[in-house]
């Protein structure tokens, strides 16, 4: 099953974002064949948290560039559906972080040569 992998902010019925709330959507095929599909809305219980706290408010030098923004969102509650294989299971969680970087610049080895626009990266633990 491949598909578009979708993070979006979840909003409410008038539109408006709901503040750190995400619809994920992350359909794949593991190494032996079967497909699988990750459907979560995730809501951190807690205010983004920036790398180095108060002393670097998030910001870093990463991959020679400078201002990299790096937060973290912690005590996920992710809800909805895993489906891997022919097996389909609810989630119900509150546990897990939020690893998410901005860069200024693209900064990843497989990128074109002349692509140079910026780029967030997330990662879901």
């Amino acid at each position: 099953m491949y598909g578009n992998v979708t993070w979006n902010h979840t909003t409410f019925s008038n539109g408006l974002y709901i503040p750190f709330v995400y619809q994920v959507h992350l359909p794949g095929v593991d190494k032996q064949g079967r497909n699988f599909l990750i459907d979560l809305k995730i809501d951190p219980m807690k205010y983004p948290s920036p790398y180095g706290g108060n002393l670097l408010k998030g910001l870093f030098t990463f991959y020679d560039q400078p201002n990299t923004l790096s937060w973290f969102e912690t005590g996920l509650e992710p809800n909805d559906k895993v489906t891997w294989g022919n097996i389909t299971e609810s989630v119900v969680d509150n546990t897990g972080h939020i690893d998410r970087q901005y860069f200024p610049l693209y900064a990843s080895i497989f990128s074109p040569t002349d692509r140079q626009g910026s780029h967030m990266w997330y990662q879901i633990s």
